[in-house]
């Protein structure tokens, strides 16, 4: 295996029957990454064959889709309380390593909240009814479709003033309870909410009084991208129907675990939550990157 590094791509030549095939990696950003947000991995083969790649980072995988013959994708996201340092990034092509780098984690300070919240007493029979919609939750979140829906930039769902940021470490009563996984629109009762992009309705479920989710919306993007959208008062779509970008999913509400009228938007690629405001803008910046469609 012979390596070349031109900026910030790395060109490998592998010898595979009888021929060589030319594959480069760019990584963005190149250098370092903050807390909660994500790699673009864009790989580029010049062999006629389909192949697999799979990155993994942290002891987690996941596969690079197919855009066209001969170029592949993969979103990588991290957690807001990953640890800072220094991490090994492999891709394999069919099982074989033929990529290995290194990314940095960095700290990015969002602050701290605190919410006060009742919780009532539940019966056994309603903490095994939530037990088993989260599990459900859980589920669809790794429902990443080959198929790709959208081939342009993703919108915000509503057009209200955010009032809880993603990864801003989250205080129940006092108590640490983890950071928020996704972003608060301080939106009135009712107010309709977009579909981010294209995209298929893989979750829409009316849940049970005591859930923290409330009414639940989501949608799979293609790609690995997957968004979610909770607490509404009403849901507009049904599972397995295919919604265009700025449709009408849902109403605001303020069910499930829920101060007020609002709504949690979540953003997930390959089933790890991100930054969904940082996301929206990554790819109005990058349009370049969403002109090939999976086929």
């Amino acid at each position: 295996m012979i390596k070349y590094f031109i900026y910030t791509s790395l060109i490998l030549f592998l010898l595979t029957n009888n021929s060589f095939s030319e594959i480069s990696v760019k990584i963005t950003p190149d250098e370092k990454v903050y807390q909660g947000n994500h790699l673009t991995l864009e790989i580029e083969d010049s062999s006629i064959q389909d192949k697999n790649f799979v990155v993994t980072i942290n002891n987690k995988s996941n596969k690079a889709y197919r855009l066209k013959k001969g170029k592949y994708i993969c979103f990588f996201a991290f957690p807001a309380d990953m640890k800072e340092g220094k991490y090994k990034v492999l891709i394999k092509e069919d099982n074989k390593d033929f990529y290995d780098g290194y990314t940095n984690i960095i700290k990015k300070s969002v602050g701290t909240q605190n919410i006060s919240y009742y919780k009532p007493k539940l019966s056994k029979e309603d903490e095994n009814k939530i037990k088993q919609e989260d599990e459900l939750v859980e589920k669809t979140k790794s429902l990443n479709s080959d198929i790709n829906y959208w081939n342009t930039p993703f919108i915000l769902p509503v057009n209200d003033y955010i009032s809880g940021i993603y990864g801003i470490k989250r205080l129940l009563n006092g108590k640490y309870n983890n950071y928020h996984t996704g972003v608060d629109f301080a939106s009135s009762q009712g107010t309709k909410i977009k579909a981010i992009n294209n995209g298929k309705i893989t979750l829409a479920k009316y849940f049970s009084k005591y859930n923290s989710n409330g009414n639940i919306v989501f949608i799979d993007h293609g790609l690995g991208v997957s968004s979610a959208y909770l607490h509404l008062s009403k849901i507009l779509v049904k599972e397995g129907e295919i919604v265009k970008q700025g449709q009408p999913i849902g109403l605001v509400g303020s069910t499930g675990r829920s101060t007020g009228p609002h709504l949690h938007w979540g953003l997930y690629l390959n089933g790890q939550n991100t930054d969904g405001d940082n996301w929206v803008k990554f790819t109005n910046k990058n349009k370049n990157i969403l002109e090939n469609k999976v086929y």
